[in-house]
């Protein structure tokens, strides 16, 4: 808040405090004067992928999964290597239920970043519930 007291047309600032709401996240009060937070950013500087992302971000902690999916296509098309952006896609895609597009998604993003391997496991655990819940259709259908 001082740093908008300082320079009130700064959007990190406000981007910043965005962050400072979600990681308190107390109430829900918190998260909607998160989301004003970044879309004060947004209207500063409507190409900051950051503030996309952390809306998005917001957006899915309040199972706003279209909203945030927007959000992250936004980031996405700001910042094209946006490792975390496309798994935060893949997150809000699982969290639909949307298995296949998640797997797909958790894809690209381990091909964006080879090295780094932590989506790995959730494109696995990923295919094993779509084959369960296959299974589970043709046996009850």
């Amino acid at each position: 808040r001082k740093a908008l007291a300082i320079s009130p047309n700064y959007p990190q600032a406000y981007n910043n405090l965005g962050i400072t709401y979600k990681k308190r996240h107390t109430s829900e009060e918190d998260l909607d004067s998160a989301i004003k937070c970044y879309k004060s950013a947004l209207k500063l500087n409507p190409n900051f992928s950051d503030a996309h992302n952390n809306m998005g971000s917001v957006l899915a902690e309040k199972q706003k999964f279209e909203e945030a999916i927007e959000c992250y296509g936004v980031a996405i098309k700001l910042n094209p290597s946006a490792f975390k952006v496309i798994s935060n896609i893949g997150s809000a895609q699982l969290e639909q239920g949307r298995f296949e597009s998640a797997i797909n998604t958790f894809e690209e993003c381990i091909g964006k970043m080879p090295n780094n391997q932590t989506k790995r496991p959730l494109v696995c655990e990923t295919r094993k519930g779509i084959e369960a819940h296959r299974l589970h259709a043709r046996l009850y259908a």
